[in-house]
């Protein structure tokens, strides 16, 4: 890296730069900071410099750690969505076993005419096909796909609705949306809505421990300020936990019900994705998660295990 060093010298650069040397045919990565001054009237170049060896071990550990809680929040949601489908799936079955035995009785009494039979045929390919696409949301949901676009929330909204939305209904739990103010995102779609449904998934099962709460309602919005705001009124996260909900394997849920790896995870997807952040706000009797899309400085993650 020699031209690398001179270039900094001639510019007289005092800003921190990284370079590699090799010392006894090993490769060393080293962090430099020089300045130019003039000592006993003779121009110098001093510079201080850090061998990053453990410093890059500690970055390989902690990727390496990020890659196996990417791997278990995954694993978690394989078991969410599997819950999903599954109630999702309860409503077109349960039509088609009883289209089926309508069949099989009028056909036993005689009274099984042609039109009969051809309606319950198309009844039951349609609620077939109804099925089909339920696990073709959820297939799309569960890719890997990365692909970078441009796109706004609303465009998005419908399948978030289509994976969480009739769970929710049966919880008791009513969406509220206002999307009026549109703005466009860059990054993958089915990141965004992973941490959609997380956010609804974790705000059911608050509502779920509430019993006393009546009027369950989920508020998500947009804002002028390029921010999409998830909103429950299920009490709120108290202070003493506040400053850990983001931290990786904490949560509030009862045992065996929550992984502690969603909100890691979801803020982990707004800052190295997105370049965005996301934050929690205590409102009163309730709860404000915010995902901000304004370009923010990265900030560090709190790795309290």
């Amino acid at each position: 890296d020699v031209q690398n060093v001179l270039n900094h010298i001639k510019n007289n650069d005092s800003n921190p730069y990284e370079i590699t040397i090799r010392c006894h045919n090993k490769i060393i990565p080293i962090l430099v900071q020089g300045y130019s001054g003039v000592i006993n009237q003779k121009p110098v170049r001093v510079a201080a410099l850090i061998d990053l060896r453990d410093i890059k071990k500690l970055q390989k550990n902690a990727l390496n750690r990020d890659m196996l809680i990417m791997q278990q929040s995954k694993m978690a949601q394989m078991g969410e969505m599997v819950s999903m489908i599954a109630h999702q799936w309860r409503q077109p079955l349960n039509a088609i076993s009883a289209a089926s035995i309508k069949s099989s009785m009028q056909n036993e009494l005689g009274l099984l005419t042609k039109n009969n039979f051809q309606e319950a045929q198309k009844f039951i390919q349609e609620q077939c096909q109804k099925m089909s696409k339920i696990i073709d949301t959820f297939m799309n949901f569960s890719k890997n796909s990365f692909k970078k676009e441009k796109f706004t929330f609303d465009s998005i909204i419908d399948t978030i609705l289509a994976l969480v939305g009739i769970q929710l209904q049966a919880h008791g739990i009513n969406i509220n949306l206002d999307i009026n103010d549109s703005f466009v995102i860059y990054g993958d779609k089915s990141m965004l809505e992973q941490i959609i449904v997380n956010l609804l998934i974790n705000a059911r099962d608050i509502y779920d421990e509430k019993q006393e709460i009546e009027n369950k309602i989920i508020n998500i919005r947009t804002t002028k300020d390029k921010t999409i705001e998830v909103i429950d009124f299920a009490g709120g996260i108290t202070k003493d936990n506040i400053d850990k909900i983001f931290t990786p394997y904490f949560t509030t849920k009862e045992e065996g019900k929550g992984t502690g790896l969603g909100l890691y995870m979801s803020r982990k997807i707004m800052q190295e994705h997105f370049k965005g952040y996301l934050s929690y706000e205590k409102i009163e009797n309730g709860s404000k998660f915010i995902l901000d899309f304004n370009t923010k400085p990265k900030l560090e993650l709190k790795d309290e295990i």
